[in-house]
């Protein structure tokens, strides 16, 4: 029995590090892909004084800044995961784990959400 506990947390190890590996990558690339675009238009507002963005940098900021909140997602998901590595037997450890999980792939979404809502907001003022 011991052995194949030890074998199941190998396993568990391994999965957790990929998750973390590509949790990290994925809010990085929404960070860098809402915070990016959203500099690279403040750097032209200067040229687009005749169009109405107001609105289009308000949805790449609220882009960013959610995106950024992920971080503080993956904090107290790894806070919680520490925990369940300790106490295994207690179920709030797994619904804390669950309900970071949903919350940071909402974050995540309405980051992007927003950085839709931007371009075809810019697009829409050019037009």
């Amino acid at each position: 029995m011991k052995r194949n506990q030890e074998e199941l947390d190998r396993r568990w190890d391994v999965h957790t590090e990929r998750q973390i590996a590509i949790s990290k990558s994925g809010v990085l690339a929404v960070t860098v892909l809402n915070s990016g675009s959203w500099l690279a238009l403040l750097s032209q507002t200067g040229k687009l004084q005749d169009f109405a963005i107001g609105w289009v940098l308000g949805s790449w900021g609220a882009g960013a800044l959610l995106a950024t909140l992920i971080w503080i997602v993956m904090f107290l998901n790894s806070h919680a995961q520490m925990q369940h590595d300790f106490d295994r037997e207690n179920k709030s450890h797994v619904r804390k784990l669950d309900k970071n999980l949903v919350c940071g792939v909402v974050l995540a979404a309405a980051s992007l959400f927003s950085f839709g809502v931007g371009v075809v907001m810019l697009a829409l003022a050019f037009s």
